[in-house]
């Protein structure tokens, strides 16, 4: 039998298989564009941090720390009301900030800038 009210939506969405689409729904507001931010922000620190390991450069360490501080965010942010405080929007955009300057360019786009600056240069 299924309950009455507030959770039976819930119980259903069970029933059907399809629980993790609801709760991924539900996490990004009802608003895929919100969930899919996310994965390209974490996906650019994750290609910038392999780049970073294969020079073994210490700059790593500030993108292990913005991706860390993303993820604690986020997972702060999906049971408390954080995200309406301006201090916290703030830090987040800072975050986000740090980890795509760590985003590697292509080499055709270093070719690309390398002939601007030439051809500004003269």
């Amino acid at each position: 039998m299924v309950a009455e009210g507030k959770h039976s939506a819930i119980i259903v969405s069970i029933k059907r298989g399809d629980l993790l689409v609801r709760y991924v729904q539900w996490l990004a507001g009802t608003n895929p564009r919100r969930l899919w931010m996310l994965a390209v922000i974490f996906n650019c620190g994750l290609q910038g941090l392999a780049k970073l390991r294969q020079t073994r450069d210490p700059q790593a360490f500030w993108l292990i720390a913005a991706i860390a501080a993303m993820v604690a965010t986020v997972g702060q942010g999906t049971t408390d009301t954080e995200w309406y405080r301006p201090q916290i929007q703030t830090l987040w955009w800072l975050v986000v900030g740090i980890i795509a300057s760590f985003y590697p360019s292509s080499e055709a786009g270093d070719g690309q800038e390398k002939a601007l600056m030439e051809s500004s240069d003269s």
